[in-house]
């Protein structure tokens, strides 16, 4: 871990974590938190590192702490794994991404399966097709996709970035089912 994170973070949570002051970390989003660009894509490496780091130093600093401390760190250390988790998922990451620039994703809108998607699954659905082949070329998509998020949250088109969300999400959906019907074979 560089030195500036490390005098970053101690410097963050000394500052952030004290008693009466807690809720100033939720001024912070996730990227934020974790000294991320607020980019689509991130080194997922460099985040567990960045993760496991800044929550170490808050463990320390809450293990000499009293009672009352320790509860705020307690806060301040489940907001961090909120954010490890959710920026650590491409779906949840590009989501979350969307939402602090303004655009939501609906229940609703995630239950409209677009046709490209909609072809995929009758590929799943049919007898004798090859779902190792399937489970390949939907992988592909997935990384195609995660790359024109990135793209299209970078050039600020943000409706297309929602639509481009709507769509991984579903491909991961999709990539995790037939995940599970290998494995159970």
């Amino acid at each position: 871990m560089n030195r500036f994170l490390t005098n970053k973070a101690d410097m963050f949570i000394t500052r952030s974590v004290k008693p009466g002051h807690i809720n100033f970390i939720f001024r912070y989003n996730h990227f934020q938190l974790l000294d991320f660009p607020e980019k689509y894509n991130i080194n997922k490496n460099f985040l567990s590192k960045a993760y496991n780091h800044v929550q170490k130093i808050a463990h320390t600093k809450s293990v000499s702490s009293n009672l009352k401390d320790r509860k705020e760190y307690k806060i301040f250390s489940d907001y961090l794994y909120e954010a490890y988790i959710t920026l650590n998922n491409d779906y949840e990451r590009a989501a979350y991404l969307l939402s602090i620039k303004g655009v939501s994703i609906s229940e609703e809108e995630l239950t409209i399966i677009p046709e490209d998607i909609k072809e995929l699954q009758s590929k799943m659905e049919e007898l004798g097709y090859n779902l190792s082949e399937l489970k390949e070329e939907i992988g592909g998509y997935i990384e195609e996709t995660k790359k024109c998020i990135d793209y299209r949250v970078e050039k600020k088109d943000l409706l297309t970035a929602k639509k481009l969300t709507i769509q991984l999400y579903h491909y991961l959906d999709l990539d995790s089912k037939i995940f599970n019907i290998i494995n159970d074979s």
